[in-house]
């Protein structure tokens, strides 16, 4: 199987950084990111690990579900970034995704 780096595969990628508010309360406090992968073809890849640091150092780990899609739910604001990592494929950093709360 022939090396293909998460850089291409990310860069053909369907990648959503969504942060929808949670309600606490009345009151949103918290926040969360929702990604999908896909090759180059627009395949989704399942499996990838993806692991979430915030600039505080809190540190979450998700997989990707058969459909290629990873969720943080109930982040706090910060600014955070992800690497994907999956067998096979060189690994790729995203960083300074923002969790707002507006």
């Amino acid at each position: 199987m022939r090396m293909r780096t998460f850089a291409t595969l990310l860069a053909a990628a369907s990648i959503f950084c969504f942060m929808t508010p949670m309600i606490q309360a009345q009151t949103a406090t918290t926040g969360q990111i929702v990604g999908v992968v896909t090759d180059p073809s627009g395949a989704l890849v399942a499996g990838a690990r993806v692991v979430l640091t915030s600039d505080a150092g809190v540190r979450r780990e998700a997989q990707t579900g058969g459909n290629g899609r990873y969720t943080f739910p109930l982040l706090d604001p910060g600014v955070y970034r992800t690497e994907v990592t999956l067998s096979g494929f060189a690994s790729i950093k995203l960083e300074g995704i923002s969790v707002k709360i507006t």
